[in-house]
């Protein structure tokens, strides 16, 4: 299948996947540095960290932020599976089995991997659309 992809935006996706990749292991590293963080509270801490970028950027850029329209690729899933993943891995490997390092590349590549994926996938959750009428009025129902 081909790419849908138009000139400048193949590096400004990538850099969008990179970033996201990013901020999700160090914020989910950061949280769990912390000795009594709770580890929900290591995944909190990294999509928060990743998303929060990405809504920064589409304010700034005059764009309604990605997060906050379920219509628009998936922004946070990625960062919630890289988080999730990167907590089961730390909290269930031991040193011996797998690094660190070893796991924040694991987390960094899948969340890269499945943002990538999403740029051109029509997949998207379950959610509530709004019709608006000619009258003003308007409905929801789930999609």
């Amino acid at each position: 299948r081909k790419m849908q992809w138009q000139g400048s935006e193949i590096p400004i996706c990538t850099a969008d996947a990179l970033g996201l990749a990013a901020f999700c292991v160090l914020g989910t590293q950061t949280a769990a540095s912390k000795p009594d963080f709770h580890p929900l509270i290591w995944v909190v801490s990294g999509v928060m960290s990743s998303v929060f970028g990405g809504i920064v950027r589409d304010v700034l850029c005059l764009q309604q932020p990605r997060v906050l329209y379920p219509e628009r690729t998936m922004y946070a899933t990625p960062a919630l599976v890289g988080s999730v993943l990167y907590t089961i891995l730390t909290l269930n490997a031991t040193p011996k089995i797998m690094s660190t390092k070893t796991v924040a590349k694991i987390a960094f590549g899948s969340v890269f991997a499945l943002r990538v994926m999403a740029f051109n996938n029509p997949a998207r959750f379950f959610h509530w659309k709004k019709e608006f009428y000619l009258d003003g009025t308007q409905e929801s129902k789930e999609v």
